[in-house]
């Protein structure tokens, strides 16, 4: 008995495939993850490098805010005299 795929069949999965967002390799459409790079492949769901990435983000921004706002209270509300 012979399990070989019939090229018809390769052709069918051939054309399954999706070009991965983040490295452009073809991987399976079905695929959560890209073997080559590990990227998510599903729409919407993002790998856990660009949420940490994304929360550096908000947390820098939260931080320059705070030095912002400091920064200006104390330029333009000086201590009272004694």
């Amino acid at each position: 008995m012979n399990l070989d795929p019939i090229s018809e069949d390769l052709d069918d999965l051939a054309s399954d495939t999706v070009p991965c967002p983040a490295c452009g390799q073809e991987v399976w459409d079905q695929a959560d993850r890209c073997s080559h790079c590990g990227e998510y492949i599903i729409p919407g769901r993002r790998s856990d490098v660009h949420k940490k990435r994304n929360l550096g983000r908000i947390l820098f921004i939260i931080l320059l805010l705070i030095v912002i706002l400091v920064t200006l209270l104390t330029i333009f509300n000086p201590p009272a005299a004694l």
